[in-house]
């Protein structure tokens, strides 16, 4: 991992651990993930499949690229304690998003928001009736 350390540098923003190794090394790119330290690559599906079991690990359409491969909830070594939804096609990042507690749908939770906007503004209507 020394010798790894300044090739990960610039990519730690899409380096995640290696479903396979256990290592901080798996670096996402546009289609091409592969693991710095034991080479193996992986796709979304996989690294879904191979995460640790109590993480809930799920894969949706990504907002970017319009593939099916943005894995939720991962963490990266840019911050390893901050979830963030990543691409496996695009190797882009977005904020983590939660399930509506009310609808299932996605969203971007602001503070500690449990419901989407939608569902908010739906109740707060039906409350002014």
């Amino acid at each position: 991992m020394q010798r790894l350390r300044a090739e990960l540098e610039p990519h730690r923003n899409r380096t995640v651990v290696c479903p396979h190794c256990d290592q901080w090394a798996l670096v996402v790119a546009d289609g091409d993930s592969k693991c710095r330290f034991c080479t193996v690559r992986t796709d979304a599906i996989d690294y879904v499949l191979r995460r640790d079991t109590g993480s809930n690990a799920t894969y949706r359409r990504c907002p970017g690229c319009d593939n099916h491969t943005l894995v939720c909830g991962v963490l990266t070594a840019a911050a390893p304690d901050v979830p963030v939804d990543l691409c496996f096609s695009c190797g882009k990042t977005f904020p983590a998003r939660k399930n509506c507690l009310r609808c299932n749908r996605r969203f971007q939770p602001h503070d500690f928001e449990t419901v989407c906007a939608a569902c908010l503004t739906d109740r707060v209507a039906k409350e002014d009736q």
